[in-house]
């Protein structure tokens, strides 16, 4: 059966298991405290990460597109439907890598969908209206053939497409995880004559220093701050406060991250009037 203008919003998301979502976050959080309170607000943030987002796309999606939940181990289903609600859909990630997963998530949608985007649950703080605009963008006539959201660190955190505009080969032989995913996916997607929107930027948070810009951040006291994201990173202020770092792991200093947030932000919401 063909499917009649069907847009699509993919999350992937981890069954929030301790020790099994966010290491490198918890890796930094563990320098400072013990490994358990490490392990216990790293699982508190990132169950924080996805209850907003998930909020946030409901809200302003409705009944205009389908939200489809991509949840990673596959033999989590149960959990993660009980976690998130019975109202979305639900398909288990497939694929030995990151890119292999995103092609596959993909895939499953095309059946029943025209257009999609495919968002991770880590980037806290962007509005779900920049994800519906860009899901809008690609059904309008003359519209883009795709869109793609970068990431502050060189990477991407959403990426969407018609599906006659669609190739695997867009998430093959990438270094995931470096800080030229982006720029090389831009340059696949340019090459194959595609006509890309570039969406608002935004930052994933990976690391302690990822946590602590985005608090300052927060911290501004816009719409944005109105999240369970904001409470547990305010609750453990004094903690994120320590990871005032130069240059650490993730290449980048928290005044330089922070300043680069700020503009992001700043960009984001000259563009967005919030009800």
């Amino acid at each position: 059966m063909s499917c009649v203008s069907r847009g699509m919003v993919i999350v992937f998301v981890r069954n929030p298991e301790p020790g099994a979502v966010k290491t490198r976050l918890e890796r930094d959080i563990a320098a400072h405290t013990g490994p358990e309170q490490a392990r216990e607000l790293t699982l508190s943030l990132y169950k924080a990460f996805v209850l907003d987002t998930m909020d946030g796309l409901r809200h302003a999606l409705g009944e205009s597109a389908a939200l489809r939940i991509c949840f990673d181990p596959p033999e989590a289903a149960a959990s993660v439907m009980q976690w998130l609600g019975a109202d979305l859909e639900y398909a288990p990630q497939r694929g030995r890598n990151l890119g292999a997963r995103m092609g596959s998530a993909f895939e499953e949608a095309w059946p029943v969908a025209d257009r999609a985007v495919l968002m991770g649950s880590d980037a806290p703080g962007y509005p779900p209206e920049l994800v519906v605009r860009a899901l809008d963008a690609l059904d309008e006539a003359g519209g883009a053939d795709t869109v793609i959201a970068p990431s502050l660190d060189g990477g991407y955190f959403a990426i969407g497409f018609r599906k006659e505009s669609y190739r695997r080969d867009f998430f093959e032989k990438l270094a995931w995880g470096g800080d030229t995913v982006f720029e090389k996916t831009l340059a696949k997607l340019h090459d194959a004559g595609l006509d890309v929107e570039i969406l608002p930027a935004w930052n994933d948070v990976d690391h302690a220093n990822d946590a602590r810009a985005l608090l300052a951040v927060y911290e501004q006291g816009d719409p944005l701050a109105n999240s369970r994201t904001f409470g547990v990173l305010a609750e453990h202020r004094a903690l994120f406060e320590r990871f005032d770092i130069d240059a650490d792991s993730a290449g980048d200093g928290i005044a330089s991250l922070r300043r680069r947030l700020e503009d992001a932000r700043r960009a984001i919401m000259s563009g967005i009037r919030f009800e």
